[in-house]
């Protein structure tokens, strides 16, 4: 018989007995893929219990209710990095229903072949690249030259130890990001738009309060840290002038126009979301990517970790500047994580189990630098419609190459100036590779993500004395619901 309990995060399971990663599952027999609400992006970004999670994976010791279980250090990092991978999962699960469901309504009247990748469709890639570097499974793209061929075998194996802690910060940087993103993605799919073609003093002043939003007080109680727009940086009004873009794709009389309007908003949120990114960028690219989050977390108490995990009450800068020397090896190590974090796997074909294509650090610009350099000009000389203004002015604020793959490179991608510059031109690149528009999973694990399972194996194996010390700890009265064991055959 299944014990399920609300919001479970670990599962016993028995044939062979075993400890697995659980979420709340949020299709629950409904439609499927879900609508996608408020109440389902909360789940997906995670509870206060999952806010727990994220601690314990910091803590040196272990969690008071697992040491009568006895897991050893090993099953116990597996297992870590098990329900690191399925929260990752589900947030890229998340970004998989906004982005279908944005390109349809972006689609307006017409196919939603006429609508270019959106933030959505470019975001669930890199989000699953991220969730890649916690099992240790980064492609490397092939070069031609053996040399590059060496140095990038010899990553793979020496810098192993740092690809799972720079992980588990960029989840949970991932996380934040997505769920301010989603907060008001989610309004704007809910909201008709009786009146077109507003500029953007007169759109903010028609949905600026809605979009703004504030707390849903139809969530449910389980949802102590729910998503709400309030927790947006409020010194930006990037999100908005996204929002905007987009609106006018809506209504746009062409193609063309409709591309322009969201490759704006595209930009937009770029520049604002890699603000938020820039502290987990700093933390994630150190040499020791574990010991400075953890030593971050660890040396709080429990109720001033618990608000850095809240949203919005985070500090965007947490670190201390070094010395000299200091500064000079996380130089170093950053070069090194930057070749992994832009390896960027796309077009993985649904229902298959074929490698992605892959996309090498600035090896999209250089297969496509006569589209770059034709895509930079036009922006700069298309001066007429609204749309094309509207493009030219984030554009020019973000773009540094200037249509020239040479100038596109990231050295170090704890560089704002240079991470954004490539990112506008990777979604300009996005815009004529068709395996963007790809779905990121497949029907079948995407639908064990929202459930709430890794659709796999590789769970923590059990001994029958720690199946047996499971079952007493679920058999045990608490004071407080732990929720944080469930019993499934």
């Amino acid at each position: 018989m299944a014990m399920e309990a609300v919001a479970t995060n670990i599962a016993l399971l028995e044939n062979p007995q075993r400890l697995a990663p659980r979420a709340y599952d949020v299709i629950d027999g409904g439609r499927f893929p879900p609508e996608p609400t408020t109440t389902l992006m909360s789940f997906l970004v995670g509870t206060d219990r999952e806010a727990a999670d994220v601690l314990e994976d910091w803590e040196p010791d272990l969690p008071q209710r697992f040491r009568s279980i006895r897991l050893t250090r090993a099953q116990r990092a597996h297992l870590q990095r098990r329900r690191l991978l399925l929260r990752n999962r589900r947030i890229v699960s998340g970004y998989e229903i906004l982005d279908r469901r944005l390109r349809t309504k972006l689609a307006g009247t017409g196919p939603e072949t006429d609508v270019p990748p959106t933030w959505l469709t470019v975001g669930k890639w890199t989000a699953r690249t991220i969730g890649d570097l916690i099992e240790g499974d980064i492609p490397v793209p092939a070069k031609q030259r053996t040399a590059r061929l060496l140095v990038r075998w010899l990553l793979r194996r020496v810098a192993q130890r740092r690809t799972i802690p720079m992980g588990r910060v960029l989840v949970l940087g991932n996380r934040e990001i997505f769920a301010q993103v989603a907060s008001v993605l989610t309004t704007f799919l809910a909201t008709e738009f009786p009146h077109a073609g507003l500029n953007f003093t007169e759109f903010v002043e028609e949905y600026g309060d809605k979009l703004i939003g504030l707390n849903d007080p139809d969530l449910p109680d389980e949802l102590l840290i729910s998503i709400t727009a309030a927790t947006r940086d409020p010194l930006s009004d990037s999100m908005l002038r996204t929002m905007h873009a987009y609106y006018r794709a809506i209504g746009a009389p062409d193609a063309v126009g409709r591309g322009k309007w969201v490759q704006a908003g595209n930009l937009h949120l770029a520049a604002y979301e890699q603000r938020i990114a820039q502290t987990f960028v700093d933390l994630g690219l150190t040499m020791r990517p574990g010991r400075a989050l953890g030593k971050l977390l660890v040396g709080l108490s429990p109720p001033q970790r618990s608000d850095m995990l809240k949203l919005g009450q985070r500090p965007l800068d947490m670190l201390e500047e070094g010395g000299l020397l200091t500064r000079l090896v996380e130089l170093v190590a950053a070069a090194f994580a930057t070749r992994y974090i832009l390896a960027i796997g796309v077009g993985r074909p649904a229902g298959h189990r074929e490698p992605p294509l892959v996309f090498a650090p600035t090896e999209p610009l250089d297969l496509l630098a006569p589209t770059m350099t034709a895509y930079a000009r036009a922006i700069a000389v298309d001066k007429d419609a609204e749309a094309a203004q509207s493009l030219r002015r984030i554009w020019v604020a973000l773009d540094r190459a200037d249509g020239v793959p040479e100038r596109c490179r990231v050295r170090d991608w704890r560089t704002y100036s240079a991470r954004v510059s490539y990112i506008a031109n990777l979604f300009a690149v996005s815009a004529t590779t068709a395996e963007f528009a790809d779905a990121v999973f497949d029907e079948e694990d995407l639908r064990s993500y929202l459930e709430g399972r890794l659709p796999r194996g590789n769970e923590v194996m059990l001994t029958d004395d720690q199946y047996r010390a499971v079952q007493d700890l679920l058999s045990t009265p608490h004071e407080e619901p732990h929720g944080l064991l469930a019993a499934a055959e």
